[in-house]
């Protein structure tokens, strides 16, 4: 398994809501804070203006241009900056949004049409990837890299306007699919970021520290073994993987062992020291230290009590 989908599997992905508007000039639609994980956005046809505080400066957006946003404060989507907005909950009082349908309001001005979506993760085993995305992502797929990407796009706007059976089960699971290739895109793209875990997945020796780390997970990794993985030596692999990451290589993979671990601590049965020994503690103390400095709760107690919110990783 590749990085990208271990780190995706574990997140426990799943979409949340999708709603889509076919709108006029003059429009613009508030969508409040909530607690969703990720917000996601794409532009059927026409062109808009994505006005969100994770963003310096309202972002125009065209038609095939999506966002994806992990940052849960509110933000606005209209024909222009300066119309008033009114909130997506009063535009779906008369419409099923929990259904798909489409929203139509506007004036007599120029169309275009939005899908958005909500995401929702795991709390605890989202964090990796979470903690080291940029807050707003903005991209547009191109012809050679996106054929999948647009099929599954066309399938998501025909499936949110459709009536067949099992249609809730489809969006949720093109929505899902949609996700990945997103972060699939804008890795391979010119608009993956310069930083953060992403820019390490699409670096090329990077990117075999990481893949690793994750395949080999209980193996005794130092800095120097990470390093002739990747064919650089030690210093200027740590400068580089800091640099990019914003993570120390061992507090990045520290931070991936413990959300291993919550995982397993949550879903299997196996004992504390048969867990230690798959995330790479030869000893049970060794083990229970790291938990309890990175979640502020032993082992034990996080799996009697699930105790997510008492986690402070």
């Amino acid at each position: 398994m590749d990085v990208l989908s271990d780190i995706l599997s574990s997140m426990r992905l799943r979409g949340a809501l999708y709603s889509r508007f076919e709108v006029t000039a003059p429009w613009a639609i508030r969508f409040d804070a909530g607690p969703e994980r990720a917000r996601f956005g794409l532009v059927t046809r026409g062109s808009c203006w994505l006005t969100a505080g994770c963003a310096t400066e309202a972002v125009p957006l065209r038609g095939g241009d999506c966002f994806l946003m992990f940052d849960p404060s509110a933000f606005v989507i209209g024909d222009d900056p300066q119309t008033p907005t009114r909130t997506c909950r009063e535009l779906a009082e008369s419409a099923d949004v929990r259904h798909g349908s489409v929203i139509q309001f506007g004036g007599d001005g120029p169309p275009a049409g939005i899908i958005t979506g909500w995401f929702t993760f795991d709390p605890v085993s989202s964090r990796p990837l979470i903690s080291l995305l940029p807050p707003c992502l903005h991209f547009r797929f191109d012809e050679e890299r996106s054929t999948a990407l647009r099929a599954t796009l066309d399938l998501l706007s025909i499936e949110t306007n459709s009536e067949g059976f099992g249609r809730d089960l489809v969006v949720r699971s093109l929505a899902d699919i949609l996700f990945v290739q997103a972060l699939r895109v804008l890795i391979s793209g010119s608009t993956c970021p310069r930083q953060g875990f992403l820019a390490a997945l699409a670096d090329p020796q990077l990117s075999r520290a990481i893949h690793a780390m994750h395949t080999e997970l209980a193996r005794s990794w130092t800095v120097a073994s990470l390093a002739a993985v990747c064919g650089m030596s030690r210093p200027a692999f740590a400068m580089r993987f800091k640099q990019v990451v914003g993570q120390a290589p061992l507090e990045y993979l520290t931070q991936w062992r413990m959300s291993q671990a919550m995982r397993m601590l949550r879903e299997e049965t196996k004992p504390l020291s048969a867990i230690a020994l798959a995330v790479g503690y030869d000893a049970d103390s060794a083990f229970a230290k790291a938990f309890r400095r990175h979640t502020g709760i032993a082992p034990g107690a996080y799996r009697r009590g699930g105790a997510l919110e008492n986690a402070s990783v």
